[in-house]
Order: C-alpha cells, then structure tokens, then sequence
C-alpha cells in the first residue's frame, strides 16, 4: 500500500494520504476521477512537513530522530501518542522547558513524557532568568512520580 511507504509517521498525514488512495478503487471498478495511480503515489511520497513537526532526522547510526516543537503539555502528548502506534524499536524523549513561562506546565510535560517514552531526558530550554536547575527539578518531580 501507498501509505505504508510515507517517509514520516502521523496519524493525520497518515489520513489525509488514505483519502487519496480512495480515488483508487479495486478492480473491476473504474477511477472515476481518471487520476493516474502513479500520480497519486508521487503526490504522497513529495508531501512536504512543516519543519519542526514531526521533523525526521535520518542518522548514518541506524536510528531516526523526530524533531517536535510541541511546548504544551497536551501537544507533547499528543506527539508522543503518535509515536506510540508507529513505534518500532525505542522512544527516547529529550526536552526541556523555557523559564519565566507557564510553570505550571512542566509536571504536565514531564508525565507525558514519561508516560510514553522508553527513556526521558530533561535538558535546558532557554532558561531565561530562571536558574535552569530549578526548572528540571520541577519537571522531574512528576517524572520520578510517574514511573
């Protein structure tokens, strides 16, 4: 299948790549938009990414890197949930949280990190004026809650 071969994992490209391979029934049906199958294939395989979502960074080691900028809780969820179902060896999570921003959040991010990762690196994010270890604290605290 067309979408098995998408050079980038996600659910919604994943759909949107489905609905164009509706437009290519089974035989004995007809194409009734008369769009070549190789055109469709070319128009999934040269779909372009936003950069910095879902990123893929392909290593000469043997693993790949996806690169999300998700600095929301329910946005790193939701990456990571992603990942989940189109997982086939490990996920590693490396992230970390800007300061004098919504403090709240950094529990958020380290549970959902830790909840879907195989391994959870913390790093510092642009700390701002607030002292970087401070901040890892507070995301480590839920993560040391969470596994």
């Amino acid at each position: 299948m067309i979408w098995q071969e998408l050079p980038f994992p996600s659910r919604h490209r994943l759909s949107a790549s489905l609905i164009f391979t509706t437009f290519l029934p089974p035989p004995p049906r007809r194409n009734l938009l008369q769009i070549p199958e190789a055109v469709i294939k070319a128009g999934i395989e040269n779909l372009s990414y936003v950069p910095g979502r879902l990123e893929r960074i392909d290593s000469s080691f043997g693993f790949t890197v996806l690169v999300d900028y998700a600095h929301k809780p329910d946005a790193l969820k939701q990456v990571l949930q992603n990942l989940v179902e189109f997982k086939k060896k490990r996920i590693i999570t490396v992230f970390g949280c800007g300061g004098n921003r919504d403090t709240g959040k950094r529990p958020l991010m380290g549970e959902a990190a830790t909840f879907y990762s195989d391994l959870t690196i913390v790093t510092s994010d642009n700390p701002r004026l607030e002292d970087p270890l401070v901040i890892i604290a507070e995301i480590e605290k839920e993560l040391m809650a969470t596994k």
